[in-house]
């Protein structure tokens, strides 16, 4: 097996033996073995689950996974904009302009 903390030809171990766990469940999908199959598509999903979802198998990926996760996505989507907008209000908060003054004064001293 690939060191998956290495690269080889510059490209992460990590994505080929992703990607080699896709091929090697096609093999055993030709050779009428689920069994194999279905063991090769969890592994490729637990070595790189980000490309896994994004490049090999995206329809997979919604059609086993995504309506399990259909609660997890709402909450996270959820707790995104709460932040964002935290941050957003947070940045329109223009309090700090009050001791503006002061440090206006100390960098002209610091200055001359």
């Amino acid at each position: 097996m690939l060191n998956t903390s290495q690269r080889t030809a510059w490209v992460p171990n990590f994505y080929l033996s992703a990607w080699m766990h896709f091929i090697l469940s096609y093999l055993w999908n030709l050779r009428n073995n689920i069994q194999n199959v279905v063991l090769h598509i969890l592994d490729m999903f637990i070595i790189d689950y980000f490309f896994s979802r994004i490049d090999f198998a995206l329809k997979l990926w919604k059609l086993l996974f995504l309506p399990y996760m259909s609660s997890i996505i709402g909450w996270y989507s959820k707790q995104r904009h709460r932040i964002v907008m935290d941050m957003i209000l947070d940045s329109i908060d223009l309090s700090f302009t009050m001791d503006f003054d002061h440090y206006f004064n100390e960098s002209l001293i610091l200055l001359s």
